[in-house]
């Protein structure tokens, strides 16, 4: 795969086969990149297992995970759900997505959760285009991975007080309605990595926790 094809590439799960084979990730670095896509296909489908507090505690137990706030062996054994008929198919899957984070392998929870949001969104929607999912789940491993094809440089000097309060808490707060305002403050400060700028301001990418752009702002690996 070249880096035209990786642009248009609508298999989210190839994509993320491809891009893990070509960006050298390894280890704990690479574990929390993935478990992070896995939480952030949880989170694009909250709304239905919002009512859950076992779901709502798996995600969030996975992102602390991701984060190293908790250690890797705090991972439970991952069974996935008896059918229940009674909470409809749209909330059944996404409370399956929801326990699928905490999968102790973190690539299965990625595929796991990518699978089980689909067809949350499926049921929901009664979209019968399954592609259109697809397309969405590939644009946020694009976003969380970056493009393995080319390396960005980011000089040390651009990570002010400012734009690291300013990226921390675009982070902190899922707040990635900011990120242009992000692109501003590091352009104040002279950053010219046109690939940074160009993502921050971005308004259709789907940014999540991992983004690529900002793990690169605030020195994250």
């Amino acid at each position: 795969m070249d880096e035209r094809a990786w642009l248009r590439a609508h298999d989210p799960e190839r994509l993320l086969d491809e891009t893990l084979g070509l960006c050298g990730l390894e280890g704990d670095a690479r574990d929390r990149k993935l478990r992070l896509l896995a939480v952030a296909y949880c989170l694009a489908v909250k709304p239905f297992y919002r009512d859950d507090p076992l779901a709502r505690a798996c995600v969030k137990r996975a992102g602390r995970i991701a984060e190293g706030e908790m250690p890797a062996d705090a991972l439970p054994t991952y069974r996935a759900l008896p059918p229940d008929p009674s909470v409809g198919a749209a909330n059944m899957a996404a409370q399956q997505a929801a326990r699928a984070s905490l999968a102790p392998d973190a690539r299965e929870a990625a595929r796991l959760c990518g699978r089980y949001a689909d067809l949350a969104r499926q049921a929901a929607t009664g979209d019968d285009d399954p592609d259109a999912f697809a397309r969405a789940r590939a644009a946020v491993v694009r976003c969380v991975f970056g493009t393995p094809f080319r390396a960005v440089d980011f000089d040390p000097e651009w990570r002010t007080l400012d734009v690291l309060a300013l990226a921390r808490g675009v982070y902190d707060d899922r707040a990635f309605n900011r990120m242009t305002i992000l692109a501003d403050a590091l352009e104040d400060v002279g950053c010219t990595s046109a690939a940074v700028l160009a993502h921050c301001r971005d308004v259709h990418a789907s940014h999540a926790r991992g983004c690529w752009a900002l793990d690169l702002i605030l020195g994250l690996s």
